[in-house]
């Protein structure tokens, strides 16, 4: 398993999800979308901490930059 998301990328994956996370839990009782957001916010920090998405891996996209090796037999 490569990694596949970006390191800002997998910050907003994760505060979104753990917001995502509370909010859910706090309407848990009193909202039928709770459980839904509960779930889909912790998908979101599950793959935030991972760095890796498996929808991202279906569609072959990867939101990490790709450097170009350092010179290192400069004069």
């Amino acid at each position: 398993m490569r990694r596949n998301l970006s390191d800002s990328e997998r910050w907003v994956r994760g505060i979104a999800g753990a917001i995502a996370v509370f909010l859910g839990i706090i309407a848990l009782a009193a909202a039928p979308w709770s459980t839904l957001a509960w779930f889909a916010g912790g998908a979101l920090v599950l793959t935030g901490v991972a760095g890796y998405c498996p929808i991202y891996d279906v569609l072959n996209y990867s939101s990490v930059e790709v450097r170009p090796p350092d010179d290192t037999t400069r004069w």
